[in-house]
């Protein structure tokens, strides 16, 4: 049996990457002030205006379909930023001895891992394939990222018609997170290879000053 393209937009479409966003802003909000940048509300205020706008020009005339994989772009970026501005600061205090527990360090380091993995896969899901709109069309855009199931199109009709969902891409910006490379999924545009490197530089950045803390707290 073939799996097809879910028409655009459902609402399983819409509330996978609403409610990432939703779970990435919370962290957010619970960072200490010193490592959000303008506040802990500001940047959050505007992620939310961006998600709502998401959702009011997110609809099925092509012309509104443009404008969407704008916005989608400009939420991602805004979180990618967010989370590398904030693993900056969080290093700052630590270069600078700043009293910082190794729990309060752990809880900040985990925030800023999800709202890391949260826009950067947003952006993946944005810049492969002319986005979530693009991949509904008959012929979709050049690819930026190579999944397992393109391989085996030919040799399974399960796969035929396959084509990535949000949380697909939200788990390639989980494991290059965790992995600090590729996994199962293979980045085939430079930009696409250049995004995952940001991603990989600020987690292993985060991961090492956190457990470098850590490490000097046992001594």
């Amino acid at each position: 049996m073939t799996e097809s393209p879910a028409p655009y937009p459902t609402v399983g479409t819409r509330l996978a990457p609403l409610s990432a966003v939703a779970v990435a802003v919370l962290s957010q909000v619970l960072m200490r002030d010193r490592i959000a940048v303008g506040g802990r509300f500001v940047v959050p205020m505007i992620e939310l205006v961006l998600a709502i706008t998401l959702i009011a020009v997110d609809g099925v005339v092509p012309a509104e379909r443009r404008r969407a994989g704008i916005v989608r772009y400009a939420l991602a970026i805004t979180l990618c930023v967010s989370a590398t501005s904030s693993a900056a600061l969080m290093i700052a205090d630590v270069l600078e001895v700043k009293p910082v527990s190794v729990q309060q360090m752990f809880a900040e380091g985990s925030q800023i891992l999800v709202v890391l993995a949260v826009g950067f896969g947003l952006l993946f899901w944005q810049l492969d394939r002319g986005g979530p709109n693009g991949r509904i069309l008959p012929e979709p855009e050049l690819m930026s990222f190579w999944f397992t199931q393109d391989a085996i199109r030919e040799y399974s009709d399960q796969f035929d018609s396959w084509q990535p969902r949000f949380l697909d891409y939200l788990y390639v910006g989980i494991t290059n997170l965790v992995a600090f490379s590729p996994t199962d999924t293979m980045p085939l545009t430079r930009t696409a290879k250049a995004l995952m490197t940001w991603e990989s530089f600020v987690s292993i950045a985060t991961f090492a000053v956190v457990l470098s803390r850590a490490v000097n707290v046992m001594k």
